[in-house]
């Protein structure tokens, strides 16, 4: 338990000046401003995950076009 108390006086002291200090030009702490950072940064990911964005393709067209391949059947097709 003292080990909580310790851990417990430390984040509270570290938060405290997190929320003491204004960002400078915004009027908002350091504290307010870095989870405001957080949330954003995880409703990004939440949504690239929703929609697929970027998630390194494993498709038809995912490889590379300097070298693509080309099956033996089509390869006197025309564009």
């Amino acid at each position: 338990m003292e080990i909580l108390d310790i851990l417990k006086s430390l984040f509270a002291s570290v938060w405290s000046l997190f929320t003491g200090v204004l960002v400078p030009g915004l009027g908002v702490s350091f504290g307010v401003f870095f989870l405001a950072v957080a949330a954003i940064k995880l409703s990004l990911l939440i949504l690239k995950a929703a929609l697929g964005i970027g998630d390194g393709g494993t498709g038809y067209r995912s490889g590379s076009a300097r070298n693509p391949k080309i099956s033996e059947n089509r390869r006197g097709d025309e564009y």
